[in-house]
């Protein structure tokens, strides 16, 4: 389903109001621009990370990404598809602004391999071994995974090889644009180059099942993905040569302990977060969740409030209106009390989304949403349009010394990361619940890494947004 069919079946609004504005028949919310200074703090400058190019999204690239090899001819890429036909040609008019290579996946395709090779990365995984492709789908679900390698040679023996979830993953990867990074720190990955290997080669392998889709990534009636013709665009090979990384801390649903064990720690810090709020849970008993006075106290100390629809219901098919209309009735009540500042972000109720609710939610003016898949955010990929940003879960299951780890790691691999808190309390008592030892811990632990200059800072989506785009200088 695409934009223009979302308003005709009642599935976006198309009548501007007072908190929306029709742009190109996409809906902008919020405030834009940076918060206003409520500390001595820098306040980063914001732009837009998409700019347009002849009605196509052009998308921005921070000046520490290195261009590999970007896809302007079929000559220097080897292509081979098995059980079907995969069609190569290069789009100078692509979705993605400019020149990319499409790929036309015919039916009965199971896997495509996309190789590269001819360049030289010396000492490569002594560094942070990482290379990253940007691609775009027309719709994912047709994908079901896609295998990253790298390596001496074209055998990538010895090489690295790391795996890139898509419709297999539980927790979906439903975004038209997708960054794909390979490094010894992915899912799956095994790894046996010596840190003094020159890699020259990198592979994509896109495998497709042969399974009837089902649930939230259905396709049709049930079509499997190899079953199903699609259409993918590359538009390159980059190398992440060095970025501070950024922590950026996320709260959901309406718990009491925002105001009784956050808001201290974040008063006490000079920091700020971004809160999605269950409006049907604000102010009905105090003793478990927030009231709408105190929401408002947490917005004017800087942090930012977002929808997280009325209940806690995650989103199906069949649902999807009903998913929508929860995600307009919270928003709207925040325009109107005033907490208009992150109203173009929206953590998925449960993490749970397919491209039909993608579609629909940028549609709404949605730029940027969160999931619940539990990896480091690739820093080359903070664009508005990226609907499945990962998290790093604060509870249980997450002890400290984890965490802090989890921030170690994207230091190393130069990621971001993004954390998801729903409760703290005295005890980390269960899954969604974190200790208020821990929640100030980690925050110390962020402020010190800060300091040393280690990560770039610690705080809310505005405070990130801000931060990343004041460093886009160029295009891809």
């Amino acid at each position: 389903m695409r934009p223009s069919d979302l308003i005709a079946n009642g599935l976006a609004s198309n009548n501007t109001n007072t908190f929306a504005k029709a742009v190109g028949g996409n809906y902008v919310y919020g405030d834009p621009s940076p918060i206003a200074a409520t500390t001595s703090r820098d306040s980063f400058g914001a732009f837009d990370g998409l700019s347009q190019e002849n009605g196509a999204k052009v998308f921005a690239r921070a000046p520490n990404h290195r261009v590999l090899r970007e896809l302007y001819s079929t000559q220097d890429v080897t292509n081979s598809a098995t059980g079907g036909t995969v069609t190569a040609s290069i789009d100078t008019a692509s979705p993605m602004g400019g020149t990319a290579l499409k790929l036309a996946f015919g039916v009965g395709v199971t896997q495509h391999d996309v190789t590269i090779s001819g360049f030289s990365l010396p000492n490569f995984t002594s560094d942070t071994a990482k290379i990253v492709a940007l691609m775009y789908f027309d719709d994912a679900r047709g994908m079901s995974q896609i295998q990253g390698f790298y390596g001496t040679t074209t055998g990538f023996s010895p090489g690295l090889q790391a795996t890139y979830n898509i419709a297999n993953n539980s927790y979906f990867n439903q975004s038209r644009l997708h960054i794909v990074d390979i490094h010894p720190n992915a899912a799956s990955v095994t790894n046996t180059l010596a840190t003094t290997d020159t890699v020259a080669a990198v592979r994509l392998r896109f495998q497709r099942s042969g399974s009837a889709s089902t649930g939230n990534m259905i396709i049709g009636a049930g079509t499997a993905p190899s079953a199903y013709a699609m259409n993918c665009w590359i538009k390159g090979f980059y190398i992440v040569e060095r970025s501070l990384p950024f922590v950026v801390l996320t709260f959901d649903d309406a718990s009491r302990s925002w105001v009784d064990y956050v808001r201290p720690a974040l008063l006490q810090r000079n920091l700020r977060v971004t809160f999605g709020v269950n409006k049907n849970d604000v102010g009905t008993n105090n003793a478990l969740f927030v009231t709408s006075s105190q929401l408002s106290d947490l917005y004017n100390d800087g942090n930012d409030l977002s929808s997280h629809n009325l209940t806690n219901t995650a989103f199906t098919p069949a649902t999807i209106t009903n998913y929508l209309d929860e995600y307009r009735q919270c928003r709207d009540w925040m325009y109107t009390n005033g907490w208009t500042r992150r109203l173009d972000y929206h953590p998925w109720v449960q993490g749970t989304h397919n491209p039909d609710i993608c579609d629909a939610m940028q549609n709404e003016g949605v730029k940027y949403a969160r999931t619940v898949n539990p990896k480091n955010f690739e820093s080359a990929g903070m664009y508005d349009g990226y609907m499945m940003m990962p998290v790093l879960q604060f509870g249980n299951a997450m002890s400290l010394a984890q965490a802090t780890a989890r921030v170690d790691q994207a230091i190393t691999r130069q990621q971001d990361v993004i954390c998801m808190g729903h409760s703290i309390a005295a005890t980390s008592s269960d899954t969604i619940t974190w200790s208020n030892d821990n929640w100030k811990g980690f925050l110390d632990a962020c402020i010190k890494k800060r300091d040393a200059g280690q990560i770039a800072g610690i705080g809310s989506m505005t405070d990130y947004i801000n931060y990343r785009k004041r460093l886009v200088t160029s295009y891809f």
